[in-house]
């Protein structure tokens, strides 16, 4: 299987999710693409785009949001695994009784929640996905193709 990845802001307390933007979930998968997740950080952490060539250029007709561009910029950014260590996160005894509810259903029946819930589970259960909004961006530049969604467009064999 593999450890999967998101791309994590733990001050805008969002992420984003690979296969939303047509990449494996693997690091290796998405961290050497050229464009999907890692341009879409690329935009999330730009600073000053707009004043040069080779900068976001929208298609004509399109109406991006171009406000998603630079929004990440200084902020703290973790890529996340699956089977990364916990951190990250509030301690559970700071953890209101929804959280713990959402995520107890999150895990399997016996699994001790304060000693296994890390930043890929919180952000997860959590934290706003914005991986749809970033490929809508995406989708309005003039240079890109995307690749289909793997959480929905690829066939399955």
């Amino acid at each position: 299987m593999g450890q999967y990845y998101l791309v994590v802001n733990l001050d805008k307390k969002e992420f984003l999710h690979p296969h939303k933007l047509g990449d494996g979930l693997k690091l290796m998968e998405f961290g050497n693409s050229g464009d999907g997740t890692m341009l879409a950080l690329a935009l999330l952490l730009a600073d000053g785009c707009g004043r040069g060539g080779g900068d976001y250029h929208a298609k004509k007709g399109s109406t991006p949001d171009t406000s998603l561009i630079g929004r990440w910029k200084g902020d703290r950014i973790v890529i996340a695994g699956d089977y990364a260590d916990v951190g990250f996160t509030p301690k559970p005894e700071e953890w209101t009784k929804e959280q713990r509810a959402k995520l107890k259903d999150a895990f399997s029946e016996g699994v001790d929640l304060d000693t296994n819930v890390n930043l890929y589970a919180w952000a997860e259960s959590f934290f706003e996905d914005i991986s749809l909004k970033m490929r809508a961006l995406l989708e309005c530049e003039a240079y890109v193709e995307l690749r289909p969604r793997w959480d929905r467009d690829r066939e399955v064999a």
